[in-house]
């Protein structure tokens, strides 16, 4: 079974709760290898 790789992510997220004002929304979007691919070619 696959399990994706999410260390690069983590320590992305761990930057932004550090560095973002209060209250800020922030929103993160992960595709799977090939999946943005996918739907670009629609």
């Amino acid at each position: 079974m696959f399990t994706p790789q999410v260390d690069g992510l983590m320590s992305v997220v761990e930057k932004i709760s550090r560095e973002a004002k209060a209250g800020a929304l922030i929103s993160i979007e992960v595709y799977a290898k090939g999946i943005k691919k996918k739907y670009l070619k629609k």
